[in-house]
């Protein structure tokens, strides 16, 4: 089960910032993956509470 959970915690974390760099050296639009990133990390301020929550739950019927 242990497996599943962190599978499942990595699936739910916020993307890597390192999508902010490429777009810089690659001189593509980097506002807008920082922006990304921004938001993703807080959206995993609720998603990954809710998405362990959910699994814990499931897993266990």
């Amino acid at each position: 089960m242990l497996v599943k959970e962190v599978i499942l915690l990595g699936q739910a974390t916020p993307v890597a910032a390192l999508m902010a760099i490429f777009s810089k050296t690659f001189k593509k639009n980097y506002l807008f993956s920082t922006t990304v990133v921004g938001l993703t990390t807080l959206c995993s301020l609720v998603t990954i509470p809710i998405f362990m929550g959910v699994a814990q739950w499931f897993w266990k019927l």
